[in-house]
């Protein structure tokens, strides 16, 4: 019951904290302003009765499929995408750490329909670990396994139909990978993505949108990165791994570079910025004392990022896994800790049984 309450309590101070904030620190949004990006002006879209459309605010282009329907709806409450997107990948690694061997129908029911929301924030891949223990029980392992794909499929049908009777494609969630990874991958590129080549930025993409029609703005896109990619092999990896630093270390250009010119306090800064070292070697801990929780958090931080090392990365694509890197921080500080502990505690026993044989 103390547990209940002081998580309850910690809820609470939370949610009271964001609601000052928001009360305080934010003021009212002209009629004019961008809100949320590409989620804010499909919401206002829908509000204006023309539906699922116009990705790109002040501008009405069309039938959209560039988000999937979760962000639109939640948007309100959740501006920036990455808040619904952490939501659900906690969500998903604390279910499937619970489920894992279970034989209980409806919680894998629960699961699948938990698959299914989160499937359009962020694709889920750990059903196979959380099924593997009952792998020798086929005839039932095999029940369940279909019973969640059925309900996950169930749950994404809708959003999947719809998106083949108007755009006449198979998109199962979104539609704009084509445009991301063009961004990322073109010659205008100065570092790790052209933000600015984006047509919320550019009023020629823009209008090129406007033009083409989303799928086939996309898809042209999406063969013109590709065609970069193929052309240009040391630039795509050049980009690669700036993106890879990026992401982990949260820095724009290339380690070294900075490094050179850095001051020695931001130095010191980011030696000590040091949660995804440190969430790497908690992984590891994590295996080594059999955890069960170790390759479930591990996947989370190899697997998810690494669509943004091919298109392009920013410090809030980092935060749906910072609660995993923080559990696997604090295992890799607690962890030897309690070794320690454990091999003193074990000394002082046989010192004590020494003595009192003697």
């Amino acid at each position: 019951m103390q547990v209940v309450s002081a998580s309850g309590f910690i809820v609470f101070l939370a949610f009271a904290l964001r609601m000052a904030y928001l009360g305080r620190g934010l003021s009212p949004f002209s009629g004019s302003s961008v809100y949320g990006g590409e989620t804010g002006a499909v919401a206002a879209a829908i509000a204006s009765g023309r539906g699922f459309s116009s990705p790109l605010p002040r501008i009405q282009t069309g039938p959209t499929a560039w988000l999937t329907p979760i962000y639109p709806s939640r948007c309100h409450l959740l501006p920036w995408d990455t808040a619904m997107v952490g939501l659900c990948m906690a969500a998903l690694v604390t279910a499937t750490l619970k489920i894992r061997g279970s034989n209980r129908v409806s919680w894998w029911i629960g699961y699948g329909a938990l698959w299914a929301f989160s499937a359009m924030a962020v694709l889920p891949f750990l059903a196979l670990w959380a099924i593997w223990p009952l792998h020798q029980r086929t005839a039932q392992a095999l029940k369940l396994a279909v019973m969640t794909s059925v309900v996950f499929l169930a749950g994404i049908a809708p959003w999947s139909i719809r998106n083949y009777l108007v755009f006449h494609k198979f998109i199962p969630f979104r539609s704009n990978f084509g445009l991301e990874l063009w961004l990322s991958n073109n010659p205008g590129v100065p570092d790790t993505w052209a933000g600015f080549l984006h047509p919320t930025e550019d009023p020629r993409e823009a209008a090129k949108y406007v033009r083409m029609t989303e799928i086939p703005y996309m898809d042209e896109k999406q063969s013109e990165a590709f065609a970069f990619m193929r052309t240009h092999p040391r630039d795509t990896m050049r980009f690669f791994f700036r993106r890879f630093a990026d992401n982990w270390l949260g820095i724009w250009d290339a380690p070294a570079d900075m490094w050179r010119f850095m001051p020695p306090f931001v130095k010191l800064t980011l030696v000590w910025n040091c949660l995804f070292s440190l969430s790497f070697v908690g992984a590891h801990f994590a295996y080594h004392a059999r955890s069960q929780a170790a390759l479930p958090c591990a996947s989370v931080m190899l697997m998810f990022p690494v669509v943004f090392y091919v298109t392009h990365t920013t410090g809030r694509y980092r935060y749906p896994m910072v609660p995993i890197m923080a559990i696997l921080t604090v295992f890799a500080l607690a962890y030897p800790l309690s070794q320690l502990v454990k091999r003193s505690t074990g000394k002082l026993w046989v010192a004590e049984s020494v003595t009192s044989s003697s």
